[in-house]
């Protein structure tokens, strides 16, 4: 069985047949073959080096960081797909001084208080240098769910796994 989890390019390599099913942020425009069940609803927080003026708020709104270079994935990622959302709403032009491939290297440069960004809270990094503050004023949440295309092959493996996520019909909010 083949699962990708969170990553550029996976609904073409589902598509493609290269993996099996995948774990994705919610997809925007899906071919009516790929089948898709929200799993979880996770919050995405303004990132701020623990060091930010605004980094013991409770909450803040997006247009506080205008002017903030701004540390985000590349082009591609859903958490970028979702923070270039986030910026349009706000009819906000982010100055995005770098973009990264990794989580953990854009947690790693905004501690070291190299800008801000966005993103969901993230289990098994290092958080000691950054404070993650909630966005008010908007719906900052991203839904994941698991994939896969009806039409074609799926191994034992594959149909037992969804058969199983399926069934306990579970939804959590991560915060």
């Amino acid at each position: 069985m083949n699962l990708g989890i969170i990553a550029p390019g996976q609904l073409d390599q589902l598509e493609n047949g290269d993996l099996h099913m995948c774990l994705l942020a919610e997809p925007r425009d899906l071919d009516s073959a790929i089948q898709w069940k929200a799993l979880w609803k996770e919050e995405v927080f303004a990132t701020l080096p623990s060091t930010h003026q605004l980094a013991q708020a409770e909450s803040i709104t997006l247009d506080q960081l205008v002017g903030e270079p701004f540390i985000l994935l590349k082009q591609g990622y859903a958490l970028r797909q979702t923070a270039d959302q986030l910026f349009h709403m706000y009819d906000m032009q982010p100055d995005i001084t770098f973009e990264g491939e990794e989580v953990a290297t854009v947690i790693g440069l905004v501690g070291s208080g190299l800008g801000v960004s966005l993103l969901s809270s993230q289990q098994g990094l290092d958080m000691n240098k950054i404070a993650q503050v909630r966005l008010g004023n908007v719906d900052s949440h991203r839904t994941i769910g698991l994939s896969w295309v009806s039409e074609h092959y799926l191994p034992p493996a594959a149909i037992q796994f969804r058969a199983f996520v399926l069934e306990l019909d579970l939804y959590l909010e991560i915060r």
